[in-house]
């Protein structure tokens, strides 16, 4: 097995929270997208509130923006819809360079994932087994092949009342699909696609995604809370046994 190929091994067998948060929002696997009518087709329907990407001046005139009023602080709620499954809840705590992900149902190997813009690690925490899996996400992705993706904007839109531009993404294995991407929150990628990070800090709204099989996902944001959030929240909690990737990796001679 090469290094590569351990490293992400490793990474999926010890921190399942955070392979989720990376496909959570259909953009950091890109495994091919759909149009938001097409994910009603296969029982993957769309909040009814949410608007088209045709959405009209007067509405986008009475739009928030995730920018406006300094760094943002706060929760956003998020729903997934997989065909086939029952919906999940994503809840993502951001704090300047710091960003909480808490998923339900939670995986059994995490509670949570913290990830730490400034120092480049995430840390992915269960509270049931007192351990924190940390990782450097930089040297995790090293050498991997990146994706050959270009995202193709195509207007504008309103989701849970915050303003997001909406972007085609074509796959070279032809899947297709929409995003709609706000401005101001830096979405936490635990994967080398670099196409999202090149259009500046920007937050998945709403997205959906058709797989090679023709399996769609839809998820989009359903509340947005700008609120104080306490700094023990993004710190792994005192007395839990904290295991780095990078030793794991030395010990299994990669």
């Amino acid at each position: 097995m090469t290094p590569i190929r351990t490293r992400r091994a490793l990474a999926k067998a010890s921190i399942t929270a955070a392979t989720a948060l990376a496909s959570c929002a259909c953009l950091a696997g890109c495994k091919g997208l759909a149009t938001r009518g097409n994910g009603a087709d296969a029982g993957v329907t769309a909040p009814a509130a949410s608007s088209s990407s045709s959405t009209t001046g007067s509405v986008l005139s009475g739009a928030l923006s995730l920018v406006s009023g300094g760094a943002f602080e706060g929760d956003i709620t998020a729903t997934m819809t997989r065909e086939g499954k029952p919906p999940e809840l994503f809840l993502y705590e951001v704090k300047g360079d710091k960003v909480r992900f808490v998923m339900t149902p939670s995986p059994a190997e995490a509670t949570y994932v913290i990830v730490n813009y400034t120092t480049g690690e995430s840390a992915s925490v269960s509270d049931a087994k007192k351990t924190a899996m940390v990782m450097n996400m930089s040297k995790l992705w090293a050498g991997a092949p990146k994706k050959n993706v270009t995202p193709v904007p195509t207007g504008k839109d309103v989701v849970a009342g915050y303003a997001c531009d909406v972007y085609r993404i074509d796959e070279p294995g032809g899947g297709k699909g929409e995003a709609c991407l706000a401005k101001g929150i830096r979405f936490p990628l635990l994967d080398n696609d670099p196409w999202l990070t090149g259009l500046g800090d920007v937050f998945p709204m709403r997205s959906d995604r058709t797989d090679a099989a023709g399996k769609k996902t839809h998820m989009e944001v359903t509340k947005v809370d700008r609120k104080s959030l306490g700094d023990a929240l993004f710190t792994v909690p005192p007395g839990y046994k904290t295991v780095s990737l990078d030793d794991l990796m030395k010990k299994t001679g990669h």
